[in-house]
């Protein structure tokens, strides 16, 4: 399992250029302009002061002011633009790079194996990536704006450089030493704020939740009925309290480091500054010199201190570079290579043969030694009690997870074996929490896009679900935007209306096995009845397979599988079962009892 990124800072820096290069070559002609222009700005300044004061302290000459004064606004004002233009420019093509960068994660995370997203260590992994490219001031586009404006502060600090080593040797030497004091002290900052980034994220993730909570309409009525207000707003304001009190940490250590780093700076700067005072009362420099060499060894500090700080910042934000990176690199468990297409074919038989499994980082098996056959065509009812694993027993076999023990087979081949996304098409299910996405009943129906959608084929799949009438009366039909998350007009239905476009869905995708997990638990008797009558005509030459605790329904299944405890108990038809008069029999007693006393 490839999962971790082992480089260096200067690898993060070298991933985040080369995808910049990949995607935008523009940006880096906009950078050798601003590396160009930028630092011709403050100099001319400075030569202008120098020019003028050395002009009014001698020989007065006024055109010759005039003309520097004429020459410098005009070079400066030019300068200025295109400095400016470019900075203008350049910025919402790093946004650009940026919503790149967070599209691939939101692809990684949509293509990941499910059992991941159950995985508190693998959620870590996806808010810190997402950390990584949620702000245009920091992670990523952070980063990236450094690295674009931080060269032109080197072409900067080299022509002063040069001036000031001219000056005084030791001086410059003063100002260097002063200055990487304050990296080294930065850099110390920045591996403190990277010890407490796992503790922030699950705090973040702590946070986020409650706050999701309190404005999810599918939450609204438990927390009004059950009055659970107050248990929200405290643990929100408890995990705030926590977010609070880390990063306070993060601040005193901070303010308490930056204190030394100040203090070296004004060190450095005082020394330089002394040594000038008395190079001009001892008259080794005119009032125009003065000035230049104050400006340059403000500049020259100033400009080291930001490259420090810059270098500090990159360092410190491509760590969540750094996870940005893992997160993407993670490859799921198995071998990807050799693995075979599904043929296509009129039959498909499913074999368990003595499969085990328990949930990542649970020492309790669901199933133990699980073996059973489903023959093609077939209609098959999973029974039991809470708890018995019926609906594990789906998800391994639609390879949501995969087994710790034994394997899976359709047809003779092990479900590993192939593509996971081909593998997905061949089911067609109704999940028991049914999700309806903010989008049109087309496009939930289809769960498609543009051309690729067959209208008629959505109308024939919602007649056939018992759907199509309802559809039709809406304001805009099957262009009808469903739930109120994104479109303040949109539609909420019914919960046995929703089920009915679950199943809408699951006859447009029309794929060879039909699974269903408690498909009809938000309907009343009536619909109940009319729904099992009409799906054996929907699912007739395909494998269906329901989950239910509702019993009327394994009337119509060629045979039915009872589990207790992860284990197949019991096996038969309806009839065969009752004359067995063992767990099925009493559970179908129980209710049939309660329907007739009801």
């Amino acid at each position: 399992m490839k999962n971790e990124i082992r480089g260096s800072n200067l690898s993060n820096i070298k991933f985040l250029i080369q995808y910049a290069w990949k995607h935008d070559k523009i940006v880096f002609f906009q950078f050798i302009i601003y590396t160009i222009m930028a630092p011709a700005l403050p100099f001319i300044g400075l030569l202008v002061t120098k020019f003028v004061l050395d002009e009014l302290t001698g020989s007065l000459r006024w055109s010759y002011l005039v003309e520097i004064i004429v020459v410098s606004f005009v070079l400066s004002s030019i300068i200025y633009f295109i400095v400016n233009y470019v900075r203008e420019i350049y910025f919402p093509r790093m946004v650009r790079l940026r919503f790149q960068l967070f599209e691939e994660i939101q692809r990684k995370c949509l293509e990941i194996d499910y059992n991941h997203l159950e995985d508190p260590e693998m959620l870590d992994k996806i808010q810190l990536s997402f950390q990584a490219v949620d702000n245009c001031f920091v992670g990523v586009e952070g980063t990236l704006h450094k690295l674009f404006q931080t060269p032109a502060k080197f072409v900067i600090l080299i022509f002063n450089s040069i001036f000031i080593f001219n000056l005084s040797p030791i001086v410059f030497v003063v100002l260097c030493t002063s200055v990487l004091v304050s990296h080294f002290l930065y850099r110390k900052i920045s591996k403190y704020s990277f010890s407490k980034a796992h503790e922030l994220s699950r705090l973040d993730r702590k946070t986020n939740y409650y706050y999701n909570t309190t404005s999810d309409f599918s939450f609204g009525k438990d927390i009004r009925i059950f009055q659970i207000q107050d248990l929200l707003r405290q643990k929100f304001k408890q995990s705030i309290e926590e977010k609070v009190a880390v990063n306070r940490e993060i601040q005193n250590y901070t303010l308490f480091i930056k204190t030394f780093c100040n203090i070296a700076s004004v060190l450095g700067e005082g020394v330089a500054y002394i040594y000038l005072v008395f190079s001009y009362v001892n008259g080794s420099m005119s009032v125009g010199d003065f000035f230049l060499y104050f400006g340059l060894i403000t500049i020259f500090s100033s400009s080291l201190v930001d490259i420090v700080t810059d270098i500090a910042f990159v360092n410190s934000e491509s760590l969540k570079v750094r996870y940005f990176r893992i997160f993407l690199s993670f490859e799921d468990d198995g071998d990807k290579s050799n693995l075979k297409s599904i043929e296509k074919s009129s039959e498909y038989s499913i074999d368990f043969r003595n499969v085990s499994f328990k949930y990542p980082k649970s020492d309790n098996w669901v199933c133990r030694n699980l073996s059973f056959t489903i023959e093609s065509g077939q209609s098959i009812a999973i029974v039991g009690y809470n708890g018995a694993g019926k609906s594990t027993i789906i998800k391994l076999l639609m390879r949501l997870y995969d087994p710790i023990e034994g394997a899976i087979f359709i047809n003779g081949i092990n479900i590993k074996e192939f593509d996971r996304k081909e593998y997905y098409k061949l089911f067609s299910v109704i999940f028991q929490d049914i999700k309806i996405f903010a989008a049109s009943v087309e496009q939930n129906i289809a769960m498609s896009l543009g051309e690729s959608v067959s209208k008629e084929k959505v109308k024939n799949s919602a007649k056939i679900a018992n759907i199509d009438q309802k559809i039709s009366s809406l304001q805009n039909g099957y262009n009808t935007n469903l739930l109120k998350v994104i479109d303040e007009d949109g539609t909420e239905l019914s919960g046995g209306q929703n089920q009915r476009i679950a199943l809408a869905r699951a006859i447009y995708k029309d794929g060879p096995f039909f699974i269903l997990d408690e498909p009809t638990s938000a309907m009343d008797p009536m619909a109940e009845y009319q729904f099992y009558m009409n799906f054996r005509n929907i699912v007739r030459g395909k494998t269906a397979i329901y989950i239910s605790h509702r019993l009327a329904s394994t009337k119509f299944c060629d045979k039915i599988f009872c589990f207790e405890k992860g284990c197949l108990i019991e096996e038969g038809t309806h009839e065969e079962l009752l004359q067995l008069n063992g767990t099925y029999a009493k559970l179908y007693r129980i209710q049939s009892e309660k329907f007739q006393s009801v």
